[in-house]
């Protein structure tokens, strides 16, 4: 059966996740952590998403954000790309290291976004791992980016607080939070009555998508194309600055070679700030293939975050 469409949700938002392939572990040393976090604020970056929460567990991963740009699949695609290539490289394996593509959930009334960010930061206490805010906690997850403003900057901390959860970023407001994760954790010390919820929203979202398919299927891919379009222009247009700014003509692309160092640098600088896909880039900039630009890019001094 064809796997279906993603959704497309700008304000929305959603909860991503899964496990290593065969269930392996993956995020047990610190340097793995510290590998998929920096592809994720790569990939936030390029893609302009809003990260409200993220765990990572020995053998799986959770996330809590939102895309303005309606780019949930091209980022992650980008994002577990990147890291599966630094993991094998690391561990000079190959092969995939998540299972199957990664399973994501909508925010919605059945299940909000608060309960989502507290789920995720709950999760090393519901596995046994550590207890709320020990240090085992905060290690796994983006918790002490919400007790701690000075751990911020990939987290949304603040908006998190205060659109989602309901508390002011004060002290009185972080701490109010902290004890309202330790009562969350007595009342569902495993995350049985979040899972019983999920899948609940997630029967009644198929029930309303069966009684008004037609609609709900053009909806969804009409919001694609829209999202894709708007990303494209968004490419395009810089792409014509960068080019100006190179005394580059389009009309001269496709004379210079495909290695040139201009050319490379309009690349880079497009993947890293806009997450541009290397298809487009290649044939933007007339630079070859998309895997023989990706190579390039890998190559060059200061290489491409988002590559590994």
């Amino acid at each position: 059966m064809p796997r279906g469409p993603r959704p497309i949700h700008t304000e929305r938002a959603f909860h991503v996740f899964n496990r290593g392939n065969y269930r392996l572990p993956i995020f047990e040393t610190e340097g793995a952590r510290e590998a998929f976090l920096k592809e994720l604020a790569v990939t936030a970056s390029g893609f302009g998403w809003v990260v409200y929460a993220y765990a990572l567990m020995p053998n799986h991963y959770h996330l809590c954000l939102r895309t303005p740009r309606g780019n949930l699949s091209d980022g992650m695609q980008s994002l577990l790309t990147a890291f599966a290539a630094r993991f094998n490289h690391f561990r000079d394996e190959s092969g995939h290291v998540f299972q199957g593509r990664f399973k994501c959930t909508v925010a919605s009334e059945g299940v909000s976004a608060r309960r989502i960010i507290d789920y995720i930061h709950l999760n090393p206490a519901q596995a046994g791992l550590g207890e709320v805010g020990s240090a085992t906690s905060l290690e796994m997850t983006s918790l002490g980016a919400y007790l701690d403003p000075g751990k911020r900057g990939l987290v949304s901390a603040e908006e998190g607080l205060v659109r989602f959860l309901g508390y002011e970023d004060t002290l009185e407001g972080r701490l109010g939070y902290a004890e309202a994760l330790s009562e969350a954790l007595k009342t569902d010390p495993k995350g049985e009555n979040f899972k019983a919820d999920v899948k609940t929203a997630a029967k009644e979202e198929a029930r309303l998508a069966r009684k008004a398919a037609r609609p709900i299927r053009d909806e969804v891919r009409l919001g694609r194309e829209t999202a894709r379009r708007l990303e494209i222009q968004r490419w395009e247009k810089a792409a014509a600055h960068l080019l100006e700014k190179h005394r580059l003509e389009s009309a001269d692309l496709s004379a210079l070679p495909k290695a040139f160092g201009a050319k490379l640098e309009i690349a880079r600088e497009l993947r890293l700030k806009l997450g541009a896909s290397y298809s487009w880039l290649a044939e933007r900039l007339k630079a070859g293939t998309p895997d023989a630009l990706r190579t390039r890019l890998k190559e060059q001094k200061g290489s491409d975050p988002t590559s590994a």
